[in-house]
């Protein structure tokens, strides 16, 4: 994905997504969502490399070869304005028997299914643009940088836990797709739900902290990470607990906007340091505001602190250890750079 900006090809996709709402009734749950354009012509398009096959399906003479099979009962109709329906003699049904595949033509827009995941892989450079605002509030950044040449030279077939995904697998990784992932879902769950109500609190407190610096995350990527909390909520793993779903969703969601020069990101990452060393569940009447008094009381105390000088200390008591390791190796890039960046 660092091949050109992304907000020039996949900002389409974000609002697309971003969209989906639940409807539906009497437990029969249904997703609407915008649609997503492919093309500007009206009916659906013959791909390349099918003319041969498809011939008496689509127009010879149009330079757009636009279909002419009576879009009723096709698949794809639901993806053509209505008055653009064609309704000519070729009748669907008897198009199909005759060796017409609807997936040898193009509608004018699709929707993104429930079970379509994007994946993009970046090489972090100077070769490389960086993520936007935008991107980084509605996508969670995963880092790979550890690397285990012992496991990698391993023979494949000693590997006994690498193997494809079932069905089954796929059916319980997104709890047959029940996960609240859109709009409607996080606020009847993540919002109200009992079991998160310290986390929105420790979210408001963070905010609260960051807003000093200008660094603060707005009301989408509180979604997010109440979300994705809740989605670990609902998977039941007991290695995966809340305290570390949380621990990632600050790695994935709030570092990554770490940029600037040691002037600037100095204390703003003293105070992620502490917030890391302190989160938890909040004492009993703790409130947004208190939590975040605390930090900053601790971040003064540590305004002479080296990085050396705190690495212990997060070894031995960070509630968020990933985060906290990721701010400890930022602000050393600090000390040695004068620069850090929280995409590297």
């Amino acid at each position: 994905m660092n091949l050109a900006r992304v907000e020039y090809y996949f900002s389409d996709f974000l609002s697309t997504m971003e969209s989906r709402q639940f409807s539906g009734s009497q437990g029969k749950t249904e997703v609407d969502q915008a649609t997503f354009p492919l093309h500007d012509q009206p009916r659906c398009l013959l791909t390349t490399g099918h003319e041969t096959g498809a011939a008496e399906f689509y127009s010879s003479e149009a330079d757009q070869k636009a279909c002419v099979v009576n879009c009723e009962g096709c698949p794809f109709a639901c993806f053509v304005e209505r008055d653009y329906w064609h309704d000519g003699k070729i009748d669907y049904s008897d198009a199909r028997t005759r060796g017409f595949d609807p997936l040898d033509f193009v509608p004018p827009r699709v929707t993104v299914p429930l079970n379509a995941f994007f994946t993009g892989t970046v090489n972090v450079d100077e070769t490389t643009y960086s993520f936007s605002p935008k991107v980084l509030d509605r996508a969670s950044v995963l880092e790979f940088n550890k690397v285990d040449l012992v496991r990698y030279f391993e023979p494949r077939a000693t590997k006994q836990d690498a193997r494809p995904a079932t069905s089954e697998d796929l059916g319980q990784w997104t709890l047959d797709y029940s996960y609240p992932f859109t709009a409607t879902g996080r606020s009847s769950f993540a919002r109200e739900s009992a079991e998160l109500a310290p986390y929105r609190i420790q979210l408001a407190a963070l905010v609260k902290l960051l807003a000093e610096h200008h660094m603060h995350f707005g009301y989408r990527v509180a979604d997010e990470i109440l979300t994705f909390l809740a989605n670990s909520q609902r998977l039941g793993d007991p290695k995966f607990t809340l305290p570390r779903a949380f621990d990632r969703a600050l790695l994935h969601k709030v570092l990554p906007k770490s940029h600037g020069s040691r002037p600037r990101l100095r204390r703003p990452l003293l105070a992620l340091l502490a917030f890391c060393a302190e989160a938890g569940e909040p004492l009993e009447n703790d409130t947004a505001s208190s939590v975040s008094a605390r930090i900053d009381n601790q971040v003064d105390d540590w305004e002479g602190e080296t990085v050396e000088t705190l690495t212990p200390t997060m070894d031995m008591g960070a509630r968020l250890p990933e985060t906290a390791q990721k701010v400890l190796r930022l602000l050393r890039d600090l000390d040695l750079e004068g620069f850090a960046d929280g995409l590297q």
